[in-house]
Formats: structure tokens, C-alpha cells, sequence
């Protein structure tokens, strides 16, 4: 009997559209793109329940013969190529034959079009995959198109659809990518009835200020530069706007937004020198190359090329890039010095008035009346007569010095956290470093040998023959951390109201993103609300979080806000943050006392790694330094 069986078109069509349609995000992008292949320069995009329930697209393209009508919607067809040898020069978006088929699979599909040549337009209804109706109908140049019921015929693929609000964020992101790798159409999007974005065609940087908003416009600086074969131009952000992540990065090859992993490096190290790490530049950058050099059809979402000289691509915008920072940085360091040179010059100036000013009758007052007090001398000893036989020796400070920079508060020790792995007591540095702390006397009973670099505690295991490093910094930022949490989890959720509310400007696409996130907030605390256009006003936050910066709570929330988003992560960032600033600095000198009570903690620490990942301590065996010193082989 046989075990290969025919697929049905039905079948067929189904499964090809899960490689094209993968999400209504989807569906938008391969109509738009079909729009712009027709030559529109005015195209309208409507959506309605996260594209869910309606996708509507219009143009003003050259619209599609009625003969060729019946044939659009069958799979692998195209007007864009019709040799295989066209796909070395392909300049379309679209090439594959696959869109409208894919979309008609699984979703109703109604399309309304008209050639210049025509009186009349053309209607077709396609359900699942078949054409349902077709007729004449009045209509102007171009081609609409309706999309409903995304994903009827297929409720295994419509169950694991995001939210409204995730699915209708992902759509307005992907508009805002064709309207920065199309800047010079006009484009117009309405997301559930409220007008979104709309441009006038008048090039890339109104569509840098229409998606992304004037702070972007304000803080982006172009570049342009001719490599080998190739055109590279565009905007980067300067050296005072960074994001929290790369999705402010847009890169656009001939007119197709992609993803490009040899862009995304070249960028990456551009900014390496000028930029600290878990912040992102804003970019906006296209290359303009032979479509010889490049190969499109490497996957049917058509969001990823490769090219002939990756090497090229990769200098045609490094290099730029890095010479308008490092100009950008010499002019922040001449201004510096400008302004250090106009303080010492105000200084001069003031230092010669003071100098001529009337000395001999200085305006000096005096009362006559005043009294002081009379100071009981033995109330100021540290030490009175009851306790004058205690023992007044000092712990020796081995380098540490004396001073009150790092008080850690005295306050109940920090609830354990249940259920932790064994493995969460093992470091290992190097290859015969291994340090177990079962195995070792306590921090706290260590001989201390003092502080290198002022950063790093150095203790001596002298029962173990163990040397110690402490990373102050992480130490006590894991002890905040643990500390905060616990009292994050126990305490009573309590709220304080902002006497003045904080403001915040952001993209279309965030503002899109912490609406939908708003109930969730709520949930932890954070109260904020739509404030006019792209904006939203932070009102209210839990008192725990009193001292934290509202915009670090903004940027934690942006950051975390991806595809696995939830409230558990994102209150760890917010409290590593936290403790991240409140912590003693790489540094910062600490007393012999706050000494004590960090190795105290760390003592009953089970965790010895900072909320960030990084080792809190680094631990070596006599044995190291005996290999080190050739002592032992």
C-alpha cells in the first residue's frame, strides 16, 4: 500500500501560508509591498482588532488587468519575474508569487481594482483560497484590498496570536519600518479608528520624526559615503541618545527593510568606543547596491540578504559612522574646554574685584549682646569614667580606609528564598579554581589582607589554603538586591502618589505597547496614562521605589517589553537597578565595620552571583600559585 499521498491545493495552499503569513504584521507587509511594486504613491492602511478582524490597504498603483484577475490569486504567480535569470536583478519587493495566495488561504480576501486603461473596476471575493464572486464596479486607479477573518479556517494557527493590543504594536512597528525605507511616499495609517501615522512624501527625515518623534530628529546626524560599488547614507543618533535596545535600528537595502546581521555588527562597532554597554544607537541606514550583489531570495518573508561582499557592506558604514562620532566627540571635548576656560576666566575676573575692594572699613556687625553657653566638657569623651577599663583596641585596617561612604543599614536579615539549586554554590575560575562554599570557613572568619585596586576585598583562608577576591560593588549589590525583594514580597503593596508627575515622550510603537501594558503596572504599583500624542504621564509608584529614577522605570519597562514580557521580570530589573545605584562603587573606600557586616551577609548568602550575572567573588587555590611560580608543575 502506498504511503505517499498527493496533497490536496487545499492542504498545499494552507501550509505555504505558514511561511508567508505568520502573523497580521505579515499580511500588511506583503500588501504594501505590493502597493509600491505598482508604482502607488499614496497608500492608506486601516486595521481593526490587531488585523484580526480587518486589514485594509489602498493605493493608487498602476491596479491589475481584468484578464490577469483569476490568475492572482493562484500560487507562484508573478508580474515581477518571468525568467530565472531575472533573480539576479531582481528590483521589486515582491517576487515570489505568493502573497495573495497565501493570504486568500486563510483569510476572506475581497479586492477592488482598476487599470488607467479601464472604465470600471474589477471586485473579486476569494475564501479560502477559491473565488467566491467577481464583477464590475466603479472605482479609481489603483487597487484596494480587504482582509478579514485572519486564521477562520485554521484555529490552531489564530490560537497562538498574540493580544490585540501585542498583535496591533507588531503591525504599527512594521508600518513605521516601510515608511522609513519608503520616504518619498505618502503614507497614511489607521489603527481601531484613530489616525496613527500620516506623511507627505518629503523624504527620511520627516519619517524619522513622524515614527520615532522630533527627540530623535533633534539627536541624529546624517552621513553619506560612497565604497567600492555601493551607496551608503543616512542617520545615526549622537553621542547623548542612546535606546534600550536594537529595535530603533532600521536598515534598508534598495527599498527593503531587512535584517542584517553584517549592518547590525558594523554599527556595533562604530559606537563601541563612544558607548556603555546594555544601550543601543539609533539608526536609520541605506544602502543603495547592484542587485547583482545581493541575494533576496534566502526566505519567503523576504527580510533577510546576503551579499557578494559582505566585507564592503560592512566598511561602507563603519567607517563613516566612526569618523562623524569621533568629529562629534573632538567638538564635545573643545566645548568642554571652552567652558572650563570661561570658568577660570570668571574666577580671574572675580579674584581682581575682590582684590580691589575696600579693605580698611570693612561692613562688619557685632552683638554686643550675645552669651555662649556654657559646654559640659566630660558629656564630648567617648570614653567616661564607668567604662574606662574597656577595651579600646582597633581591628588593624589592612589598607581600608576610615570613612562613612558606605553605611549599610543594620536591619533584619534577609529571607532565604526556597527551592535554590546546589549549583547556585559553585564558581568556577579557571581550570583548577574551583571554589565550593561547603568547603571553606565563612567570609566573615577569613584574616583579611587588605584592598586591591580599592574595588576588590582580599581574604586569606589560611585552614583551606584558599585566597578570596570580593568584588565590593556586586557584593553588596546582591545583598540590596536580596533585601529589597523580600521586601518587595512581604511588605504591603503601598503607593505614592508623584507631587509632580513625570512626563515621558516616546515612539508610536512604545506608546502602543505600555497603553496595552498599563493593567499590568497597575498591578505592581506603577500608575500612568495617555497625556496627548505619544506621550504618557507617570502619576504614581510604590513607595519601595520612592528614590528610583523615573526614567530608569521607563527604560526597564521598554526594554522588557518584548515577546516574553512579564511583571516577575521586569520588577527583578527594576530592583537590580535599584540596588545597582544604591550599592558601595568600584573605588569607594569602605570602614572596617562595613567590612564586617558585608562579609556577614555574604555568610548567609546562597547566592554568589550579582542580580546581573556578574561573580561576586573569585577564589584561588595555593596550588594556583604555586603552578604560577613554577613551585609545582
Amino acid at each position: 500500500m502506498s504511503k505517499i499521498n498527493i496533497l490536496s491545493s487545499d492542504i498545499y495552499n494552507k501550509i505555504s501560508a505558514g511561511e508567508v503569513v505568520e502573523r497580521p504584521a505579515s499580511i500588511v507587509k506583503e500588501l504594501v509591498e505590493n502597493s509600491i511594486d505598482a508604482g502607488a504613491e499614496n497608500i492608506e492602511i486601516t486595521v481593526k482588532n490587531g488585523g484580526i478582524d480587518l486589514i485594509n490597504v489602498v493605493d493608487d498603483g498602476c491596479g491589475i488587468e481584468k484578464d490577469d484577475i483569476d490568475v492572482a490569486f493562484l500560487p507562484h504567480t508573478t508580474s515581477k519575474i518571468a525568467l530565472a535569470e531575472d533573480l539576479s536583478e531582481i528590483k521589486t519587493l515582491g517576487f515570489r508569487g505568493e502573497a495573495l495566495a497565501s493570504i486568500a488561504a486563510v483569510s476572506v480576501v475581497e479586492m477592488l481594482t482598476k487599470t488607467e486603461g479601464d472604465e470600471t473596476g474589477s471586485k473579486v471575493e476569494v475564501q479560502a483560497g477559491r473565488i467566491k464572486s467577481k464583477g464590475e464596479f466603479s472605482a479609481n486607479t489603483g487597487t484596494s484590498v480587504w482582509v478579514r477573518d485572519l486564521f477562520y479556517n485554521v484555529p490552531a494557527r489564530r490560537k497562538f496570536l498574540k493580544s490585540a493590543g501585542r498583535e496591533s504594536a507588531e503591525i504599527t512597528s512594521v508600518v513605521g519600518k516601510l515608511i522609513l525605507a519608503n520616504p518619498e511616499l505618502k503614507f497614511k495609517y489607521i489603527n481601531n479608528d484613530k489616525l496613527i501615522y500620516q506623511t507627505n512624501g518629503s523624504g527620511a527625515k520627516e519619517a524619522i520624526y513622524t515614527v520615532y518623534g522630533e527627540e530623535a530628529v533633534k539627536h541624529c546626524v546624517k552621513f553619506d559615503d560612497f565604497y567600492k560599488n555601493l551607496r551608503a547614507w543616512g542617520y545615526v543618533s549622537d553621542l547623548n541618545y542612546f535606546k534600550p535596545n536594537s529595535s530603533y535600528q532600521t536598515f534598508v537595502v534598495n527599498g527593503r527593510y531587512v535584517n542584517s546581521p553584517q549592518l547590525s555588527s558594523a554599527l556595533k562597532n562604530a559606537y563601541k568606543d563612544f558607548m556603555m554597554t546594555k544601550n543601543f544607537p539609533f539608526a536609520v541606514i541605506y544602502i543603495e547596491i547592484a542587485p547583482s550583489e545581493i541575494d533576496v531570495n534566502v526566505h519567503p518573508n523576504k527580510l533577510e540578504v546576503k551579499f557578494s561582499d559582505s566585507n564592503a557592506v560592512f566598511l561602507s558604514v563603519a567607517t563613516p559612522v566612526k569618523q562623524i562620532l569621533n568629529n562629534l566627540s573632538h567638538d564635545r571635548a573643545r566645548l568642554l574646554l571652552e567652558r572650563d576656560e570661561a570658568q577660570r576666566k570668571f574666577k580671574r575676573d572675580s579674584d581682581y574685584e575682590l582684590k580691589h575692594l575696600d579693605t580698611h572699613n570693612p561692613l562688619i556687625f557685632v552683638n554686643q549682646k550675645y552669651e555662649p553657653e556654657e559646654i559640659d566638657v566630660n558629656s564630648l569623651l567617648v570614653c567616661t569614667d564607668s567604662d574606662s577599663d574597656a577595651d579600646l583596641s582597633v581591628q588593624p585596617n589592612f589598607g581600608i580606609e576610615e570613612t562613612q561612604e558606605f553605611k549599610p543599614a543594620l536591619e533584619e536579615l534577609v529571607q532565604k528564598i526556597n527551592g535554590k539549586n546546589l549549583s547556585e554554590y559553585t564558581e568556577t575560575h579557571g581550570e583548577n579554581s574551583v571554589y565550593n562554599q561547603k568547603h571553606m570557613l565563612p567570609f566573615s572568619k577569613c584574616y583579611r589582607k587588605g584592598v586591591l585596586f580599592r574595588s576588590y576585598l582580599m581574604l586569606e583562608d589560611y585552614e583551606n589554603e584558599l585566597l578570596h577576591l570580593i568584588d565590593q560593588h556586586a557584593a553588596h549589590e546582591r545583598i540590596l538586591f536580596d533585601k529589597f525583594t523580600a521586601e518587595y514580597e512581604t511588605r504591603k503593596l503601598e503607593i505614592q502618589d508623584l507631587l509632580t508627575p513625570y512626563v515621558r515622550h516616546v515612539s508610536t510603537p512604545e506608546f502602543q505597547v505600555l497603553c496595552e501594558l498599563m493593567p499590568q503596572m497597575e498591578m505592581m504599583g506603577f500608575y500612568y496614562e495617555p497625556f496627548g500624542n505619544n506621550t504618557v504621564k507617570l502619576t504614581a509608584i510604590p513607595l519601595l521605589f520612592t528614590s528610583m529614577s523615573h526614567k530608569d522605570f521607563f527604560d526597564a519597562v521598554l526594554e522588557n517589553c518584548g515577546e516574553g514580557f512579564d511583571t516577575k521580570s521586569l520588577t527583578k530589573d527594576i530592583l537590580a537597578q535599584k540596588a545597582c545605584k544604591a550599592a558601595i562603587k568600584a573605588g569607594e573606600s569602605m570602614s572596617v565595620f562595613d567590612v564586617d557586616y558585608l562579609l556577614k551577609m555574604l555568610d548567609e548568602n546562597i547566592f554568589l552571583k550579582c542580580p546581573h550575572g556578574r561573580p561576586l567573588v573569585a577564589t584561588y587555590k595555593k596550588s594556583d600559585f604555586d603552578k604560577l611560580f613554577k613551585r609545582i608543575v
